[in-house]
């Protein structure tokens, strides 16, 4: 009987735990413009880059929180901690920033070039829904040379939106651009809902010596190619 009462409070105390995971410790400062919370260091996610049953046991990321600081907008700034893991041994460690953080945002991850074999590796968080933004981050798994490569933004809504992707290239050198598609000023047809489809931030990325340089291609922000065409035209619906 003992045992099963000492069995049942370490499971009540297990238990309880894992529901107090996010508790926070509020700090505030009158000389700041931010009100700080601040968490202890327990995952609150977790983000497979397989669907397979298998393989996605063997490479995930841990997702923990450590900071979050609210502007007098109440916009919130987050910081967390990334942990890869491999075949249940942690690779690598990374913190990262998330500007404009909304509760309920969910974590995602993907393997880049099509391959499970790419190091290759983007780490992403945004509430699922249209009208939001996504925070992307672009990391390279391989031993000691493992490292955040890159940091973006993208944001879609039904049809329109920013968004950026690798577009050639292998896992040490690769091609990266911004493509957008929004609704155009002027139409040559009222009837119809025109949008300009623009290429901007031509970037070239290179693992060379250990280290990657980051060459833009195209000036940084201002589209280089552009082209006006229907809503329909550009989602390939047909009419």
């Amino acid at each position: 009987m003992k045992k099963i009462c000492l069995i049942f409070t370490l499971l009540t105390l297990i238990s309880c735990k894992k529901e107090n995971t996010l508790q926070d410790t509020v700090t505030e400062s009158h000389h700041s413009k931010f009100k700080s919370h601040t968490t202890t260091r327990v995952s609150i996610d977790t983000a497979f880059f397989s669907y397979d049953s298998k393989r996605r046991q063997n490479d995930y990321v841990l997702v923990y929180v450590l900071q979050k600081q609210y502007d007098k907008d109440s916009i919130c700034k987050a910081t967390f901690r990334l942990d890869f893991v491999q075949n249940q041994k942690r690779m690598y460690s990374r913190n990262v920033v998330v500007n404009g953080f909304y509760l309920g945002a969910a974590w995602y991850a993907n393997y880049e070039l099509d391959s499970v074999a790419s190091p290759l590796k983007s780490v992403n968080v945004g509430v699922e829904a249209c009208g939001y933004t996504q925070t992307h981050f672009l990391f390279y798994i391989d031993g000691k040379k493992s490292d955040l490569v890159h940091q973006w933004e993208s944001m879609s809504d039904s049809g329109w939106g920013s968004w950026s992707e690798i577009i050639s290239g292998t896992p040490n050198d690769f091609y990266f651009r911004t493509e957008a598609f929004l609704p155009a000023d002027e139409t040559p047809d009222e009837n119809e809902e025109w949008g300009i489809n623009t290429f901007s931030d031509s970037t070239h990325f290179q693992l060379k010596n250990g280290k990657w340089i980051k060459t833009q291609l195209t000036e940084k922000g201002k589209t280089y190619r552009s082209k006006k065409l229907t809503f329909n035209e550009y989602n390939k619906i047909d009419e």
